[in-house]
């Protein structure tokens, strides 16, 4: 494969009062990811074989003309970690890195750099959850705090003045439900922005001064909905079939008792990711239209370690969409839904349970919408044919599950029953339209009850105003069709 020029990344220092800068670090063959220290010199980076699956860390000390050299390898298909510093100490050659140990658990150390020992533990996250987000001192020379995945919008202080502040602010609205976060310090720490939120609500943003204690709210994040709560949002837990605990986010209807409604289960994306309980749009818009609303974190998920991360290998349309139905199973059994009243809806990987759910359970739904969704998972592993890393991409989602056609959508139109709708973006580079289209052909072509909403702008997020609004539209008259509340 040909790289044009300019394909891996260089550095450059800029002066933002002058907008003049200079290369600091040249472009090398294969690193895609520079690191510098906080005094703006290029300590590491990472590079790929062409394949992905070998990768390797380069690293200098704190003396810039020292040349890079390599330190570490890691080869993805073995399921090995490379080293990743966060930030570089001052003058020395240790850093702060993240490992994950033996048990499953983030951790995060002093490690010295060409040893590779590692010296005290700063974290561990707990059990069953991982390390999101690390907030560096605005000079990179110190690690502040950790956010986990559980709550990953509240920080974990290891600087203990900064530990005293979020305390404060969290006993200031400990009955109001409303989750506090430091969203950004000035260099001395005396202002921040702070984010107030609450899951049924999409917050504001607010200055605050640490000297005299005052806050003052710069903007609210949606100028119609202000801060008031929408519908009530929990986490929730259930047995799967096999006995395995899955979480998942319930939102109730606002006004509503969850007892007997009617349910949308809202699958998310990713695989490999997470639903928490904060604000979420399209869960917050199908539970007003009188929907109990059930994202479940199904086995494969991101956010409860290594080892429910790997309970996902070889179980796609498997055990992952069952944990999806046993979700749906729990909240019938718990009278908080109608099971003869279900949909389901999803996005992205979602997008595929919703398929693959109306396929692999029919008259399980009575209806689903899948929203820029994989329809055929050959085809996506093979779309990364000629990309830089695809060997990579590819091992991920081979991992997933043995037999790519006997659990793509595509090829089981004959089983559906319920009613399919489909929307999907022009402009999505992340799930080729094609899906959506080959989907919509083979349902009309089996006499399947269809629709296809093609927005000719919309990219994979629906970022546009225009579009996330015939999205909610086109979603809301569609379970009103066929599960009205």
């Amino acid at each position: 494969m040909y790289l044009d020029e300019g394909f891996f990344p260089t550095v450059h220092r800029i002066n933002l009062a002058t907008g003049r800068g200079r290369e600091v670090q040249s472009a090398r063959d294969g690193v895609m990811d520079w690191q510098a220290d906080g005094n703006g010199v290029v300590r590491s980076g990472v590079s790929y074989t062409k394949s992905g699956r070998l990768a390797q860390l380069v690293y200098r000390g704190a003396d810039p003309d020292q040349p890079l050299r390599t330190i570490d390898k890691a080869n993805s298909k073995a399921h090995e970690a490379l080293l990743d510093p966060l930030l570089f100490e001052p003058g020395t050659d240790n850093a702060i890195a993240t490992f994950t140990s033996d048990e499953g658990r983030d951790q995060l150390f002093e490690v010295n750099m060409l040893t590779q020992q590692t010296g005290r533990m700063l974290f561990e996250a707990p059990a069953g959850t991982e390390i999101d987000h690390v907030v560096m001192s605005q000079d990179r020379s110190a690690v502040l705090g950790v956010a986990t995945s559980d709550a990953p919008s509240r920080v974990h202080w290891l600087d203990p003045e900064m530990a005293e502040i979020q305390a404060a602010f969290d006993k200031s609205v400990a009955k109001q439900g409303v989750t506090v976060e430091i969203s950004s310090l000035s260099a001395d720490r005396s202002a921040m922005l702070v984010t107030l939120a609450r899951p049924d609500s999409p917050g504001a943003l607010y200055y605050f001064s640490v000297a005299n204690g005052t806050m003052q709210r710069i903007a609210v994040f949606n100028d119609q909905l202000k801060q008031v709560p929408v519908s009530p949002v929990k986490i929730v837990r259930y047995k799967a079939r096999d006995g395995l605990e899955i979480e998942a986010v319930m939102t109730v209807p606002k006004g509503r008792e969850a007892h007997d409604l009617p349910v949308v289960m809202l699958p998310h994306g990713g695989p490999w990711a997470q639903d928490v309980a904060s604000w979420d749009y399209l869960a917050q818009y199908i539970a007003s239209r009188g929907y109990l609303v059930i994202q479940p974190n199904f086995r494969g998920s991101t956010g409860y370690g290594t080892a429910f991360r790997r309970k996902g290998e070889g179980q796609m349309g498997l055990a992952m969409q069952d944990d999806i139905s046993d979700g749906l199973a729990w909240a019938a059994a718990q009278g908080l839904a109608d099971p003869k009243r279900a949909c389901i809806v999803g996005a992205s990987y979602g997008g595929y349970a919703t398929m693959w759910g109306l396929a692999k359970d029919p008259g399980l739904y009575r209806c689903g919408v899948s929203i820029s969704g994989v329809a055929s998972l050959r085809r996506e592993v093979n779309d990364f044919g000629g990309f830089y890393m695809q060997g990579k991409f590819s091992d991920d989602w081979k991992e997933m599950t043995p037999d790519f056609a006997a659990v793509s959508p595509l090829n089981a139109v004959d089983r559906i029953t319920a009613p399919l709708l489909l929307i999907h973006g022009r402009k999505d580079v992340t799930v080729a339209v094609g899906q959506s289209d080959a989907m919509a052909s083979r349902m009309r072509a089996a006499g399947k009850t269809v629709d296809y909403v093609s927005l000719p702008k919309a990219d994979h997020y629906f970022t546009r105003l225009e579009d996330r609004k015939a999205m909610l539209d086109a979603i809301g008259a569609w379970l009103a069709k066929y599960n009205p509340s």
